[in-house]
């Protein structure tokens, strides 16, 4: 039985929201959002003090700096994401796509930077740079990648 006047066909009701549930839902996904993004930058902390970077072919002596660096704009680049994915939530495929190819472009530029620098015996320059620039994007895009995997994972209003 349907209370005083509604209307009784389905394709005539209208669905109501409850503000105070949507913004708790936000708030929620906000906090598990920055719980995730902390959680990640510990991790990328370790794996430079556990020097993993230099057995991924990371430069031992700059490797402090590729990875503040990198953790840095990786988390900037990550908020913003999270900011637009909050606001159009379809575009998430499509976000963890780029992430995941910008980590993809980066560890490829850091091997062949690499590769030319110590063919050269330290003389190629550019190699070298493309290979610290390189090591910086791929860190960048790991903090992108797993926030917007997890989000992909939880669902829309997880």
């Amino acid at each position: 039985m349907i209370p005083s006047g509604l209307p009784t066909h389905r394709a005539c009701a209208t669905v109501i929201r409850n503000p105070k549930t949507e913004g708790a839902a936000v708030k929620t996904q906000h906090t598990q959002f920055a719980i995730s993004l902390l959680a990640i930058g510990l991790v990328l902390l370790a794996a430079h003090w556990f020097k993993v970077w230099p057995m991924l072919g990371g430069h031992p002596f700059w490797s402090a700096s590729v990875t503040y660096l990198g953790i840095g704009i990786g988390t900037v680049v990550a908020i913003f994401a999270h900011l637009i994915l909050t606001k159009h939530p379809r575009w998430t495929k499509l976000l963890l796509g780029g992430f995941v190819s910008i980590a993809i472009i980066g560890i490829t530029a850091s091997t062949y930077g690499k590769i030319d620098f110590v063919a050269s015996y330290g003389e190629d320059r550019l190699a070298g740079r493309i290979w610290y620039y390189g090591f910086i994007v791929f860190i960048a895009g790991i903090p992108g990648s797993i926030t917007t995997t997890i989000r992909l994972v939880r669902g829309p209003h997880g």
